[in-house]
């Protein structure tokens, strides 16, 4: 009685600490991804305002109807909204832009070209100075020109307008477009999963509040992924958490017929999931959302070691004794399905890792709660031994036809190694992630419409020093300049003419004095006189000094969100493109030091290869440690590997189908069959040991841990992830297979070795 009460105490414990401690992560970029330098460069940089934002569009639902006062009406609304730092619409350059743009004006004779050699003598061409004068007078008469008249009085030539060439779209939008967008920037971190909630409760409020009628609005942007992947995980976590658990204690109790045995079991199983979950938040600092859900299939795995002593109790024989009995059988098999979970970590797959992590702690927890905990709470229990007619069927069907059945095996194993040249894979971790599908196309339709950048996609430059890394950029930016001319490049973003490194200003300055005489002056006053305009405000070229341009405004930052790190030991920088030829701008930029074209997706589905290739190596060094640790056990090469055969050939027939299915393969498949390997060793290990002594119990035993583990596996093919659906139907396959042929292929040491 002791022994139960301190028992259940310290599952309480482990409750309340695992309650208090654990912090549930669900980005799926963090299980997918990690921290992998292979796709950090862009994700960190992401992770500024420019992840805060929210776009809205906004278009009429009867063409032709006007949408610009609605947009002004709704944007009045939208900035008095708690946790709305600021909005604005893109069809009017931003108040800060036009600001900064007069700031840059104090430095035109410093930034005004990215190749001033060449294009000085066009720009100071004492001959074109009339047609410049009439482009004055034109500026001054634009819709911008209240915004444009202090960059005019300081640069009456425009050199500042000549260096936002780049830029002048997010000067001069394109208006009369049938649709507005408004740009919202959030207070709260992107992933600030609970405040980004409020927040867009609080945005559609203000949707539902304001006459709508007339349009249709639609809203995306990261926060918006964020917010519904951690839904999705969390009605996943949820869905297959309940399925497996149930799933598993429904069949136990059909099975064994006693609530006593049940709640025994669950205690067990309750010790090894808190194990799991504080190991892994304790090492992590979290536990993913995706990593509970695959942990709740442990249920499954764990509940086998009770299972194995319930069964062989149901003789009355006492709990104490049957478990020392079955305790080296439950070790071996314990042992070996931990170096499997061991293998998933050491695949380098950062969601496994943590998987890894829950998994061997939970099956630890579980072996010594079986050992020292189960006892106490099945002591005098009435317990029955599974019925399971089917499986006692199979079993005589498979000792009368050994021979010809193991001739089907080695067919078996032929084939899979014959299909495995035809196996398709699926590398594209978008697809596996599952993004929702309806918030994807709702993204490219708001994107679409703008034109703009595509995420993800960019020119990476990186160099020791800020100094340097501007020289690259700008080298890049000509390149670029002419990709778009060429029709290869539709948009780019480039920091010029916001950032100039001091050697293309000294040149731009150098340019400038050699043209900008005092013959030029003279003629440029004037072209001003013959185009009417006011000679002595516009006349004055400054000549005295280099006007440097030195320390950034803060608010470029927020122009350049995403595009500027600057760390202790080096500068890093980004160039983000709108739709191109991938192929051209790699080439574009090959040859530049420091400068390389980035897509983010195509990074991630090359470490997705990469990670097939270790999970590959994963399942084969997994398979041969635990052919090791089985030949160890018996002394005996031979003996191991006849232990193994039953689970090569459960991984063998998941390869077998899905070549035959033509379904493709990821390496979340190729860990599943290490996984469905680890756990089928467990049945041959007890099949060949009978270490119970009532072979009749060992075989109903391993019968009922098959069921409950195949039921916690299929409750994953419940979520909506990929992930778990294809982890789901290839461990279910893998472990009946692997079950079944343990009968055939191992032949127990108190049996001859044929029948």
């Amino acid at each position: 009685m002791k022994s139960r009460w301190l028992a259940a105490a310290l599952l309480v414990l482990l409750g309340m600490v695992v309650a208090l401690q654990v912090r549930l992560e669900t980005r799926l970029t963090v299980f997918f991804l990690g921290s992998d330098p292979a796709v950090e460069p862009l994700s960190r940089l992401q992770q500024s305002r420019f992840a805060r934002r929210y776009l809205l569009l906004i278009e009429p639902v009867r063409s032709g109807a006007a949408v610009a006062g609605f947009a002004r009406r709704l944007r009045v609304r939208l900035a008095r909204v708690e946790g709305v730092v600021r909005v604005w619409s893109l069809s009017d350059p931003p108040p800060a832009m036009l600001d900064l743009l007069r700031r840059q004006a104090e430095h035109a004779e410093v930034l005004y070209s990215l190749e001033p050699e060449r294009e000085a003598p066009v720009l100071f061409d004492i001959e074109r100075l009339p047609e410049r004068a009439e482009r004055l007078r034109r500026t001054l008469l634009s819709p911008l020109a209240a915004g444009l008249q202090p960059v005019v009085r300081r640069d009456p030539l425009l050199l500042t307008l000549h260096a936002f060439e780049d830029w002048r779209d997010r000067f001069r939008p394109p208006r009369n477009a049938g649709f507005e967008v408004l740009v919202i920037e959030a207070e709260p971190e992107a992933f600030a999963i609970e405040r980004q909630r409020a927040l867009q409760r609080r945005l559609q409020a203000v949707f539902t509040a304001a006459d709508a009628d007339g349009y249709r609005l639609t809203l995306t942007g990261v926060p918006i992924f964020a917010v519904r992947a951690q839904a999705r995980i969390q009605k996943d976590v949820t869905r297959v958490t309940l399925a497996s658990t149930l799933g598993v204690l429904a069949v136990f109790l059909g099975l064994f017929r006693t609530l006593r045995s049940l709640v025994a079991v669950a205690v067990v199983l309750a010790f090894s999931v808190a194990g799991g979950a504080l190991a892994t938040q304790w090492l992590f600092g979290y536990v993913h959302g995706l990593t509970l859900a695959l942990g709740s299939t442990l249920v499954g795995v764990c509940i086998d070691y009770p299972i194995h002593v319930l069964a062989h109790c149901a003789g009355h024989h006492r709990p104490e004794t049957v478990v020392r009995r079955l305790w080296p059988a439950l070790a071996l098999g314990g042992g070996t399905t931990l170096i499997g979970y061991l293998a998933l970590g050491a695949s380098g797959y950062p969601g496994f890792q943590q998987v890894a992590v829950f998994a061997a702690v939970g099956i630890l927890a579980a072996l010594l709660a079986t050992r020292y905990v189960l006892p106490a709470f099945v002591t005098g229990c009435p317990l029955h031994r599974p019925r399971l007619r089917p499986l006692a069927a199979w079993l005589a069907f498979a000792r009368r036809h050994r021979r010809r059945l193991r001739w089907l095996a080695l067919v078996t194993l032929t084939v899979a190694a014959a299909l495995w040249p035809r196996l398709k894979w699926l590398d594209d971790l978008e697809k596996l992630a599952a993004i929702d599908p309806d918030l994807k196309l709702q993204d490219r339709r708001v994107r679409a419409r703008l034109g703009g950048i595509e995420p993800g996609r960019a020119v990476w430059i990186e160099a020791p020093d800020l100094e340097t890394a501007l020289q690259r950029a700008e080298a890049a930016t000509l390149r670029l300049r002419r990709l778009k001319v060429k029709g290869a490049l539709d948009h780019f973003q480039p920091l010029y003419p916001w950032y100039v490194s001091r050697q293309l200003q000294a040149r731009n300055w150098q340019q400038y004095r050699a043209h900008v005489t005092p013959g030029f002056v003279k003629a440029w006053r004037q072209a001003l006189r013959d185009a009417g305009l006011a000679v002595l405000p516009l006349s004055r070229l400054p000549t005295a000094g280099p006007p440097w341009l030195t320390a950034s405004d803060p608010r470029v930052m927020e122009i350049l969100a995403g595009q500027v790190q600057i760390l202790e030991d080096r500068a890093n920088l980004v160039i983000w493109l709108g739709r191109h030829d991938p192929a051209a701008v790699r080439a574009a930029v090959a040859d530049l030091d420091g400068v390389r074209y980035l897509s983010q997706r195509d990074r991630v589905n090359r470490l997705a290869r990469r990670y097939r290739h270790r999970a590959a190596l994963a399942l084969v060094a997994g398979s041969v440690v635990i052919w090791g640790v089985l030949a160890w056990r018996y002394r005996s090469v031979l003996a191991g590997l006849q232990v193994l055969t039953p689970a090569l050939l459960g991984g063998a027939t998941i390869v077998a189908g899905f070549a035959v299915s033509g379904f493709p393969l990821s390496f979340f498949h190729l860990l599943a069959a290490l996984l469905a390997i680890a756990i089928c060793v467990d049945y041959a290990i007890f099949y060949r040991e009978r270490r119970g002594g009532d072979p009749d119990a060992t075989y109903r035993a391993m019968g009922a841990s098959m069921l409950t583990t195949v039921t916690a596996f299929a409750a994953l093919g419940l979520a909506t992830q990929p992930v778990l659906q294809a982890l789901s139907l290839a461990v279910t396959c893998g472990v009946v297979s692997g079950y079944l042929w343990c009968p055939v292929l191992v032949v127990p040491v108190s049996e001859p070795t044929e029948s």
